[in-house]
């Protein structure tokens, strides 16, 4: 907690005193809360106030989904739009999902024709996604299937009161002998791969968190495994915490050194 705040005030100190800087982030609305609860931080955000991104309207869905389909000669049945924006309409954060499901949609148009039938296959907005993730595990070997439970459950942030997130790994965390598997499951699309600028390593996170709060098998997977990822990311807190006091003495006797 300490650390958050240094680096919370360390932001506020650049944006308050430094010409020139221009500070652009993004903040989840169900956080919104726990970042009010600090008085500098919520102050600023008084002083310079948030752009809201509303959702989509109906209209607006429905051009997004029917006009790029129509730009390039495909026809979707009547009462699919409709069908698909009544799933998503109200519901935050289901534009991803959308992405995922009219992708997968794409790849079952039958005589340049989208179908309600073929909606309903692929599980819809809702289930596209899960569904898709069980069909790419259930094609792994045992050994692929244990090894993708150990990646997963290190990709998922446990919630202190609050829902379970994605997190972003580093290669060591989920095991260079793991990145094979990881790539393969990137390519599935149950994965997206970067990398950390700062430590020069390979970095992978869960695609949209629908996977945490829907898909059973890592649902299973955190309720057996909660204790033991709760500890080891305290343990991973207080490992960095070590790190940088033994860095800052290590510069302090370098400086007293010189100085003598």
């Amino acid at each position: 907690e300490a650390e958050r705040l240094l680096f919370l005030d360390t932001l506020l100190t650049a944006v308050n005193n430094l010409p020139g800087f221009t500070l652009v982030l993004t903040l989840r609305a169900d956080f919104c809360g726990r970042v009010l609860e600090y008085q500098p931080f919520a102050q600023a955000l008084q002083e310079y106030p948030p752009e809201l991104l509303i959702p989509m309207n109906r209209q607006e869905l429905q051009e997004a989904i029917a006009l790029p389909a129509q730009q390039q000669g495909v026809s979707l049945e009547s009462g699919l739009v409709e069908r698909i924006v009544s799933d998503i309409h109200q519901q935050p954060g289901k534009l991803p999902l959308l992405e995922f499901a009219l992708t997968q949609l794409w790849t079952k148009q039958h005589q340049s024709v989208l179908s309600l039938q073929a909606y309903t296959e692929i599980g819809g907005v809702e289930q596209a996604l899960t569904n898709h993730a069980e069909q790419v595990y259930i094609q792994l070997d045992q050994v692929d299937r244990q090894r993708a439970k150990q990646i997963l459950i290190q990709l998922v942030q446990p919630g202190e009161g609050t829902e379970d997130t994605r997190r972003i790994a580093t290669i060591t965390e989920v095991g260079e002998d793991n990145w094979d598997l990881v790539a393969k499951l990137a390519s599935a699309r149950l994965l997206v791969t970067g990398r950390d600028r700062i430590k020069d390593c390979g970095t992978v996170e869960i695609v949209h968190e629908t996977l945490i709060r829907s898909w059973k098998e890592l649902k299973l997977w955190m309720q057996q495994n909660r204790d033991f990822r709760s500890w080891q990311e305290r343990l991973r807190m207080a490992m960095v915490q070590w790190k940088k006091r033994n860095d800052n003495e290590a510069y302090y006797e370098v400086s007293c050194s010189q100085k003598q």
